[in-house]
């Protein structure tokens, strides 16, 4: 039987039988259930209203996540199964993008752009980092390939602001060209950027 119904601190309720601690419910939650002081519940019951309290933890930490910045579904689910398991964070990530809350295409395109723009990074760099915030490799290569104009004057610019001495000495550039290959460009992009002959 729930013989307590209290207002926790973070501002879920919490159900409680004989001062035992049962869930926590969101209020909109609690009413949904439509779970009071005195009921008594079968196991049954008590099953479905722990699936439900899950879900309804998901389906917050799924909007506390967005609120802070743009996911893309995969990343999302992931993080949300940290604590509230895979099942529930699939159903929490459904449910953000039926919302219109998740788009991985438009997620992609922003963070390439940033990638490419802020970061300077190359192709293969810009993909490996959408992958690794959840985005599938086909779209990822996709997006990259759409975006990846003038690699050279892009590569150019990363060595002006993290070498700016690279021209003029052999450390230096050799530092520079590893530093390009690990910013994702190619061997004869990185190359020409420091303006070395590409044809020998």
């Amino acid at each position: 039987m729930v013989t307590a119904v209290r207002l926790l601190k973070n501002g879920r309720y919490g159900l409680f039988s004989d001062d035992r601690f049962l869930c926590s419910l969101s209020g909109g939650a609690l009413l949904e259930a439509g779970v009071a002081k005195g009921d008594a519940l079968e196991d049954e019951e008590l099953e479905s209203l722990f699936a439900r309290a899950q879900a309804d933890k998901a389906r917050n930490k799924a909007l506390r996540l967005l609120a802070g910045r743009d996911h893309a579904k995969a990343e999302l689910a992931r993080k949300i199964a940290r604590t509230e398991g895979a099942e529930a964070a699939e159903a929490a990530a459904d449910e953000m993008e039926r919302a219109g809350l998740l788009d991985d295409r438009a997620f992609a395109e922003r963070f390439a752009r940033e990638l490419y723009g802020r970061r300077l990074y190359g192709r293969r760099r810009a993909v490996l980092e959408l992958c690794r915030r959840g985005v599938a490799r086909t779209l990822a290569e996709e997006i990259c390939a759409e975006l990846d104009g003038e690699p050279v004057r892009r590569a150019a610019a990363f060595l002006e602001k993290k070498y700016p001495h690279a021209s003029a000495d052999e450390k230096d550039r050799r530092r520079a060209l590893a530093a390009l290959e690990r910013a994702g460009y190619d061997w004869d992009t990185a190359r020409e950027a420091l303006g070395w002959d590409t044809t020998a």
